[in-house]
């Protein structure tokens, strides 16, 4: 008799979990990105085709983005909060900063996932509760170590930035650190919304050699502009994500952006599929073997895979 029970009891939670893994419900996801780019699009593609390709159940997706409004992105992330997700999926400091924080003052328990953050401890992003991501590796010793191939004399230049978004002060204190090892001054652009940068880069180009920009939603919006300006004055400029060179940066060192997204669906499995927590989950950088240079003419490029 007890046999009997023991053998109905197993049948009874492998029919629980059977029942539970085929569901045919699909997977609700939220994926709240800054702006309109398309390193964040390569991104967000990364993440979409991999969560069809490895979760057992069907994916529906919704796509927050705030075109670059600090406004916008605050009530498209509590839209999503009050939404039935069963995950989030957050693109860049800014994104997943503000939504870690706005989830928690609401007492949202969504899993978030987050990506495209380089200095995740210093906004608070830890791997804990209902929080786990990607982390961004910061690279700007190989990017301005790349200076010389521009076969320019290179005094002074200007960074293009805005303050107000998250990590970006101590990624400008570090290249205000390798320039002066290099004797290079360093001027500020600080620009707070895309559509000051027809008003406040023009003044710094006349006495610029060079021109930089981070992974910055806000001036990277404005991109097209920025590069018209530097290729009236025949000034360089210098971006940190690949695709920004596609639209006229002179050249770039940084990961295949799609990978980022591979890497944060391989975590939206582990949390939905295996039923991890996401702060069990640790936090991870994508792989070196993503890495690329990528340069508008083919005579720089050359010199660059030198380097």
């Amino acid at each position: 008799m007890r046999r009997i029970f023991i053998i109905f009891a197993l049948l009874i939670v492998s029919l629980y979990f059977i029942k539970r893994d085929n569901r045919s419900d699909a997977f609700s996801i939220a994926i709240i990105t800054p702006a309109i780019h398309p390193s964040l699009e390569a991104i967000e593609r990364g993440f979409k085709e991999t969560c069809e390709q490895t979760l057992r159940r069907p994916c529906s997706f919704k796509t927050f983005n705030a075109q670059g409004s600090k406004t916008l992105l605050h009530a498209q992330i509590d839209e999503a909060g009050k939404g039935d997700f069963d995950l989030v999926f957050t693109i860049a400091s800014t994104s997943s900063h503000m939504c870690k924080e706005q989830f928690e003052k609401r007492d949202v328990k969504v899993p978030i996932v987050f990506t495209a953050v380089s200095r995740p401890d210093d906004i608070g992003l830890k791997a804990e509760k209902n929080v786990t991501g990607v982390q961004e590796p910061v690279y700007f010793e190989r990017i301005l170590s790349a200076l010389p191939s521009l076969e320019r004399d290179i005094r002074k230049i200007a960074l293009v930035y805005d303050p107000t978004t998250s990590g970006l002060q101590k990624d400008r204190d570090e290249v205000a650190a390798i320039l002066a090892r290099k004797g290079i001054e360093l001027r500020l652009v600080e620009v707070f919304q895309s559509n000051e940068l027809i008003h406040k880069v023009p003044p710094f180009l006349s006495s610029a050699d060079a021109v930089l920009v981070l992974k910055d939603n806000t001036v990277v919006s404005g991109l097209d502009l920025l590069v018209r300006l530097c290729e009236e004055k025949n000034i360089p400029l210098i971006a940190c994500d690949l695709d920004s060179v596609g639209r006229g940066a002179t050249y770039s060192y940084s990961m295949q952006e799609y990978a980022q997204g591979v890497e944060a669906a391989k975590m939206a499995f582990e949390i939905l599929e295996e039923y991890k927590v996401p702060g069990d989950i640790p936090i991870r950088p994508v792989s070196e073997e993503y890495f690329s240079w990528k340069a508008k003419d083919k005579e720089l490029l050359s010199r660059l895979l030198k380097l």
